[in-house]
């Protein structure tokens, strides 16, 4: 039987799911329940979360090791730290507390967007350039730049025996257009003509809403220059993945994506590159049915494309909030809302991801302690009945 994981990250609102819903979950869902945490500083924060990742019956606990402003530990790679004090060392105090517990650590590694500290250690050349200036997310097609996210993983795989390693690509190189020196020199070799210029065109019907002419030369240059992208993401995930079981053998790799990166991780999952993708879409501006029938138009896709390839491997991620903001902050998805979403990943096959801001509340947990035992009672009956066959 397939394993599948269930990913449930941190709770920002209450969600009631019914007994007889809980019951009907299918037990293989549950097998690993990964409990995605925020990024913290301090021992009391994480005592906190190793409670709830016990209270909710997680066995699997995925915490950033290396994101935005550096790593969570003292590293040999970098310089920038997060929360390191005299002896104390966040990534490396939750590991230690986690197996305690006999939870699994797997360590992500926020490969999208880097900021603080980290700006004075890595030159101007490893990162976007917007053609006005260098901005926080590295640019996969510096070489410099691979190996500097290689080392690292590669650094926390040996020094901690990280169990898993979730690869968040979710805004990297595709939501902005980079014209550094390396990205122009690859373009002028696919296209013979200047990125720069290519995307002042692109840029210029963008801007008055129009949409480019079919016979404009722009449109097979655009065509190229987001071939060229996906082959620098590529390039990037396949020496970073195959640098991660180089150094921890048969260690499984997550990628988390939006839709629109769908296609290549498809692609490296068929090529057996990645593990398992964990494709995550928010709904932004959409509420209520909007938002659901959104949702379904997406996961719909999503399995429809994965539909050659094992259901494992694929998990369709959801949100617990809704797009209303009120006094600052998102409030959750009404319940119905949610449990629907839920419901239709299932009657798909696949299984989903609930992505939770904030910190959870005991009623949460309770409810997803519920549905924990709820399907490993169910499990447990499966065994027994076909023991008894």
């Amino acid at each position: 039987m397939n394993k599948t994981i269930n990913i449930i990250l941190l709770l920002q609102a209450s969600v009631f799911f019914n007994v007889e819903f809980c019951k009907n979950l299918h037990a293989e869902q549950y097998q690993d329940r990964i409990l995605q945490g925020i990024p913290v500083n301090n021992s009391e924060e994480i005592d906190t979360e190793i409670i709830q990742a016990v209270k909710g019956k997680f066995n699997i606990l995925a915490v950033p090791a290396f994101t935005r402003g550096g790593t969570y530990y003292k590293s040999n790679v970098i310089n920038s730290w997060n929360g390191v004090k005299d002896d104390f060392e966040p990534f490396n105090y939750l590991v230690t507390s986690a197996r305690k517990n006999s939870i699994r650590v797997y360590a992500i590694l926020g490969v999208y967007y880097w900021g603080g500290k980290i700006f004075k250690e890595v030159p101007a050349a490893m990162l976007f350039n917007s053609g006005k200036s260098s901005v926080a997310t590295p640019c996969p097609a510096n070489p410099k730049t691979n190996k500097l996210i290689i080392n690292i993983a590669e650094e926390v795989i040996a020094k901690f025996k990280a169990d898993g390693i979730v690869i968040d690509m979710l805004t990297l190189h595709g939501e902005r257009d980079c014209v550094c020196e390396l990205c122009i020199q690859e373009f002028d070799k696919i296209a013979n003509t200047n990125l720069a210029n290519v995307l002042k065109g692109i840029d210029g019907y963008a801007r008055v809403g129009k949409a480019i002419p079919s016979d404009s030369p722009l449109v097979q240059l655009r065509e190229k220059y987001s071939a060229l992208r996906s082959e620098q993401k590529e390039r990037l995930l396949t020496e970073l993945i195959a640098a991660c079981k180089r150094t921890g053998p048969n260690i499984p790799v997550i990628t988390i994506i939006n839709e629109r990166d769908i296609n290549l991780h498809y692609n490296l999952v068929k090529k057996g590159v990645i593990d398992r993708v964990l494709i995550m879409d928010y709904n932004y501006g959409l509420k209520g049915d909007g938002a659901y029938q959104s949702f379904q138009s997406q996961a719909q896709r999503q399995a429809k494309l994965f539909s050659d390839i094992q259901k494992s491997k694929l998990i369709i991620g959801a949100c617990s909030y809704s797009d209303v903001i009120e006094r600052g902050k998102r409030l959750p998805k009404p319940p119905a809302d949610l449990q629907r979403e839920i419901e239709l990943v299932r009657s798909l096959g696949y299984p989903i991801s609930l992505y939770y801001s904030g910190e959870t509340t005991d009623a949460q947990l309770n409810m997803l302690s519920a549905i924990f035992s709820a399907a490993t009672d169910a499990k447990s009956t499966a065994k027994q009945d076909n023991s008894r066959r």
